[in-house]
């Protein structure tokens, strides 16, 4: 099992979904962001060799480096490109592909672990305003929304199977006022309105 979130330093906490505030000039009233990856290995998974898992920086989004656990909250980068981690495992950036990667160290196995984090830091570099930048690992993502609003993402699902979100984005739905005038008509992206 994989896991994304950012860390919310006000709060020292982490999170799925991000608020950013924004100056008064428009500018981003924090720019570098902690993201952490949890590995969950179930049961008696250990004692194999992991598919690599890869974490594709979206466009805007620039890599800092690798944070150890204990520097967290002071946001301090290790040197290096590469992280060595519980189980055997190893963390590496790849600049030209823009990735994030995790696999075996060379010649190993994972080790039984509970858990297992990484850390990296990264600076939005480009941005829109009240736009999500949604950053997603393993069918898991963590979104950070610059906006001094509170947004609200409302994510449909299918009324014949919940689990499943809808996301075909020519699907169109009827926001209506209490008297069932149309006020407005929303559209799915990325699963949500």
């Amino acid at each position: 099992e994989v896991r994304k979130t950012v860390y919310d330093a006000a709060r020292d906490a982490y999170t799925s979904n991000l608020r950013v505030e924004l100056a008064a000039d428009g500018s981003l009233v924090q720019d570098e962001f902690i993201y952490r990856v949890k590995l969950i290995p179930h049961g008696g998974y250990f004692g194999v060799a992991i598919r690599q898992i890869a974490d594709a920086l979206p466009d805007g989004v620039d890599f800092v480096g690798f944070v150890s656990p204990a520097e967290v909250a002071s946001g301090v980068v290790t040197p290096g490109t590469t992280e060595n981690l519980k189980g055997n495992l190893v963390a590496s950036w790849d600049e030209a592909t823009r990735t994030v990667s995790i696999n075996n160290a060379a010649g190993t196995v994972l080790t039984k672990q509970d858990e297992i984090d990484l850390f990296f830091k990264v600076r939005i570099a480009e941005f829109i305003p009240q736009v999500g930048i949604k950053n997603v690992i393993c069918g898991t993502d963590a979104t950070i929304t610059p906006t001094n609003d509170y947004p609200l993402n409302v994510l449909k699902k299918d009324a014949k199977n919940p689990t499943k979100a809808i996301t075909d984005p020519n699907a169109t739905f009827e926001v209506r006022d209490a008297e069932g005038a149309l006020v407005a008509t929303a559209s799915v992206k990325d699963g949500v309105l």
